[in-house]
């Protein structure tokens, strides 16, 4: 009897997440290392001053670097256990086989795409900017009344404060929003569709959009928000806690001050599985961490939807 292949397994599966984690993967990855727990983000210190001309005296004093750490931890996400009752047709039916695949690596997907909007989403009033516009209806699950629309003055509100608070040029800047705030973008002028545009290599990215230099990504998991949103005190949620005042958030990042450790996709195939009168199980899982690399926040930005 035909046996299906671990390696490959494995392989096709993280084939199949690779094209739904765009958004997270606009980051710094720390580490990769399949069994580890924990990885290590530098928060370098205040260094020395640079100064013109000849120095009065040698040697030159000389400052220390006093720098700290800041410590990230891996999960493990596992997605539910699979079991095939006809070992010889999973192996044999490749169409069979890859829905199997696609289903597991969608569940462990909407799990490590969460918990990374809910890392990089700020809970520091500093960093977040209310909406301005007209109101209009929330589409994410249990909110209740308007909130008011993402405008223009926003999105410049959004990338001043990123810009201002970055200590080092360079980096692209990201924004990952909800599907509401992608519709308000699509009535702003100069925005850049590329739907419309017909930019299939960047759609492909899972890049919807440009506009102020910004790269537009969107999302919306089963409760229609990006994976996280801040209640009407800016306190980070997973679920909508009061309806008529919490605020669903899109996210905004340089992607030189998020950072993530990322394992690769890892199987485990059990043919004839005690107990499971001879079914085949199937098992997936990895290892998954995400965080804002400074302690400050400083690089990120939150775009939060405020009742109309």
């Amino acid at each position: 009897m035909a046996e299906i292949s671990k390696i490959a397994y494995a392989r096709e599966l993280a084939g199949y997440l690779s094209p739904n984690n765009a958004f997270y993967a606009k980051s710094r990855l720390i580490n990769e290392a399949a069994d580890a727990g924990s990885y290590e983000i530098p928060q370098l210190g205040s260094g020395g001053e640079s100064h013109k001309g000849e120095p009065d005296s040698l040697p030159v004093k000389i400052k220390l670097a006093k720098d700290s750490k800041k410590t990230g931890t891996m999960y493990q996400f596992w997605a539910d256990p699979i079991a095939i009752s006809n070992e010889s047709e999973i192996v044999t039916n490749y169409s069979k086989r890859q829905n199997h695949q696609i289903q597991q690596a969608g569940q462990l997907e909407t799990k490590i795409a969460d918990y990374a909007a809910y890392q990089w989403l700020t809970s520091k009033s500093g960093l977040i900017v209310n909406t301005s516009g007209d109101g209009r209806a929330s589409n994410v699950t249990g909110i209740t009344g308007n909130r008011k629309a993402a405008t223009y003055k926003d999105l410049t509100n959004i990338l001043a404060l990123i810009r201002r608070n970055n200590v080092s040029g360079g980096g692209q800047v990201y924004g990952l929003v909800t599907d509401d705030v992608y519709s308000d973008l699509l009535n702003i002028d100069k925005f850049v569709n590329f739907y419309q545009s017909g930019r299939t290599e960047m759609i492909d990215k899972g890049i919807v959009g440009m506009y102020m230099g910004i790269m537009f990504m969107t999302r919306s998991n089963a409760e229609k928000h990006i994976g996280a949103l801040l209640s009407t005190g800016n306190s980070k949620l997973t679920t909508v806690g009061t309806a008529a005042s919490d605020k669903p958030a899109s996210i905004f990042w340089n992607e030189k001050y998020v950072c993530r450790g990322e394992a690769p996709a890892q199987v485990n195939i059990s043919t004839n599985a005690p107990g499971f009168l001879g079914a085949t199980v199937l098992e997936a899982w990895k290892r998954f961490g995400a965080d804002i690399i400074r302690d400050d926040e400083y690089g990120v930005a939150a775009l939060a939807e405020v009742a109309a």
